[in-house]
């Protein structure tokens, strides 16, 4: 692949993890947040089309890498050794559901690296065009940032560069799920 190609991710961080802690953690999650909102978690993870995200993504020629386990991050990280590319992500850009923010909050995860079955990582060269027909046809879509030169994982986060661990673990496995 050619350097310089969008990466877009559709769907949202974490929310399948968020999803699974609302069905398992329900009455304790309840006495510190609304129901509604982990009620909303549980709809929202059984509402992604992830077949039609993929048949989009081959009409326009991309890549694209399915996130679970291990979440975005695990996802990101795993991009560059199949492209032989490095590449550099914008946190800002990244979708993640407030909801999913609470949950997290509730049991100090990190949700960037909760389980984000759902959702995919696509690299293409006509990024905007793909997320303009996904979000048209109801796939949440956005660009997340771009490949580049080297090898590098790089997450930015306003002014501070971090890069992705190299070992990554879905953060259901901290509550032994």
């Amino acid at each position: 692949m050619d350097i310089g190609k969008d990466i877009i991710m559709t769907g949202w961080a974490g929310l399948n993890g968020s999803a699974i802690l609302a069905d398992k953690y329900y009455d304790s999650l309840t006495s510190k947040l609304p129901k509604s909102v982990i009620d909303r978690v549980k709809i929202l993870a059984g509402d992604c089309d992830i077949k039609l995200a993929e048949r989009t993504a081959d009409t326009f020629g991309a890549r694209y890498f399915r996130v679970s386990e291990g979440g975005i991050y695990k996802a990101l990280r795993d991009i560059p050794m199949d492209i032989n590319e490095g590449m550099e992500v914008y946190l800002s850009q990244i979708s993640i559901r407030q909801e999913t923010i609470e949950i997290c909050e509730y049991f100090d995860l990190n949700p960037y690296m909760l389980n984000s079955e759902g959702s995919l990582l696509i690299i293409s060269e006509k990024g905007n065009m793909l997320v303009r027909k996904l979000n048209k046809s109801g796939v949440k879509a956005g660009i997340i940032g771009y490949t580049c030169k080297g090898n590098g994982r790089v997450v930015i986060n306003g002014d501070i560069k971090s890069y992705i661990q190299s070992r990554i673990k879905d953060e259901l496995f901290r509550l032994n799920l």
